[in-house]
């Protein structure tokens, strides 16, 4: 049995559950499933503000007897230390003014005497389940929280003083201990207490300083550690002695019978044309230039393979500015190339782009190495579907969320993870994401897909998905976010990061 909010649950089921906070039981895409009980983000937070003094006992109890068709409410289902206690964070913090657990006790003293109403464990609750069989989870809103959109899963993720970190650390732990079937449960506890979310949201620089020495520490002390594999390319090579290379003023094509990858020079190397002969004549994805479709607002060239980095002042910058004369390809003995091109920015920001393209097997890897800057907001190898190749009626995203198997999301409406979330006090730079736990992101239709893939244990990404349902065609657009911004965010200086990811395209 769990708990899980009703509010931010509800924005994801049909009218008929509209009204309806009975035990019921939630489903996944394979059968299974689990007893609910529902709390109550609202409930929880009229209770604060009352509690706090910023509404007065009649507001509350009218909020209490407007829930009238809710036969069970969950009254409180946060934090307890923060009555009576403030962690001083913020500024605006509201100050104690009387004993809150006091006036706890009189609120519930008053409730007793309310008609109607009466209180009663959980596990009474569960026995009026009403048997309703719920997939709650959709694309829109993958992940489920209990409180606004401005507290997603990203909070955890990519927020907080330096959470990529953080995470691709634990990420590492994770990865021996399981290679290794460990068995210690003290070694796996540790491993817990150091993905604690408490660590990751306001966390005081001396527990945060404890927490890297600690993971460090453990880390240092793996000694089965696997050696990264690098792949040798040993020849420099020229374009005009190359069959499998061609290029003009603003293009460069790599070809053979199986594959076509086609480079922008002028924008960073991006992507302009991904194709798989076998799958379809034309780009899996690529450039979207210009017009291609014209009942969308935003008439823009949307690129695939490029970065887009925002400083602490929402001012960006991304590969698309860099022209590039300079590169050098490079091939092995599997025939496979790899081209490659350093940049300076103004800023101090340095950049290594490097794409490897293995023809024969349908399969780009991109990697962007990054020196010497501080992002607020960091998304990378930002790639966008062609609506003419996957059909639009069977499109889904497959990815793990923190389970075994695959989660099927259908894309219907129009959301965007990426899009920042309005709120007065503090900026939240997305509104929910994909964590893909087991470093997959599959984009399909029924007889075709991509897969994106990564090691968490180097780059704990999270995927950012775009979607704009238009007419007999469609909008879609991922991105991989390693830093985003809310009000846990910290300003970090990062001196190197490397990040990379596959692409690869295959017929089901």
């Amino acid at each position: 049995m769990i708990f899980l909010d009703w509010i931010d649950v509800k924005k994801n089921l049909k009218n008929n559950f509209k009204n309806d906070q009975f035990p019921s039981f939630l489903k996944d895409d394979y059968g299974n499933k689990i007893k609910v009980i529902w709390s109550n983000s609202l409930s929880f937070q009229k209770f604060q503000r009352f509690i706090f003094g910023e509404i007065n006992l009649d507001k509350y109890l009218n909020y209490i007897r407007t829930e009238k068709f809710s036969k069970f409410l969950c009254i409180y289902s946060n934090d307890c230390e923060i009555f009576n206690f403030r962690p001083k964070r913020f500024s605006s913090e509201i100050s104690i003014i009387d004993d809150e657990w006091k006036k706890i006790h009189l609120l519930y003293k008053k409730l007793e005497n309310e008609k109607n109403v009466k209180f009663c464990f959980p596990s009474y609750s569960l026995k009026f389940n009403d048997n309703k069989k719920i997939l709650f989870n959709n694309c829109t809103n993958p992940i489920i929280v209990k409180k606004q959109p401005k507290y997603n899963i990203s909070r955890w993720l990519t927020c907080g003083k330096n959470n990529f970190t953080l995470n691709k650390k634990c990420w590492e732990l994770y990865s021996h201990l399981k290679n290794r079937k460990e068995n210690s449960k003290f070694k796996w506890k540790k491993l817990c207490e150091y993905w604690s979310s408490d660590l990751r949201t306001h966390c005081t620089e001396k527990k945060y300083n404890n927490l890297l020495k600690n993971l460090n520490k453990d880390l240092a002390h793996l000694t089965t550690t696997k050696k990264e594999i690098t792949k040798n390319f040993l020849y420099k090579i020229k374009i005009p002695n190359e069959n499998c290379i061609k290029e003009n003023e603003n293009l460069i094509t790599f070809e053979n019978k199986k594959t076509k990858i086609i480079l922008n020079k002028k924008k960073g190397l991006t992507v302009d044309s991904f194709i798989v002969k076998k799958i379809s004549e034309k780009s899996l994805f690529g450039t979207l230039y210009s017009g291609s479709l014209k009942n969308i607002k935003n008439q823009s060239d949307f690129f695939s393979g490029h970065f887009n980095l925002f400083d602490n002042n929402l001012e960006k910058t991304t590969d698309l500015s860099i022209s590039k004369k300079n590169y050098e390809i490079f091939k092995n003995k599997n025939k496979n190339f790899l081209i490659e091109f350093f940049h300076k920015f103004d800023s101090k920001l340095e950049v290594k782009k490097r794409l490897e393209i293995d023809l024969n097997k349908s399969k780009l890897n991109l990697k962007v190495d990054l020196k010497n800057f501080s992002p607020r907001i960091l998304r990378v190898f930002n790639t966008t579907i062609n609506p003419d190749v996957f059909e639009k009626k069977n499109l889904t995203i497959f990815c793990k969320n923190g389970g075994d198997k695959f989660e099927k999301f259908i894309l219907e409406n129009d959301f965007n993870h990426g899009k920042y979330v309005q709120d007065v006090t503090k900026f939240t730079s997305s509104n929910n994401c994909l964590p893909m736990t087991d470093g997959k992101l599959i984009i399909r239709d029924k007889k075709k897909q991509l897969m994106f893939s990564f090691d968490n244990a180097k780059n704990p990404f999270v995927g950012l998905i775009e979607y704009k349902n238009l007419k007999n065609k469609y909008f879609l657009r991922n991105s991989f976010s390693m830093r985003e911004s809310d009000d846990t965010f910290k300003m970090t200086k990062f001196s190197h990061v490397s990040l990379q990811i596959e692409i690869e395209a295959k017929n089901l």
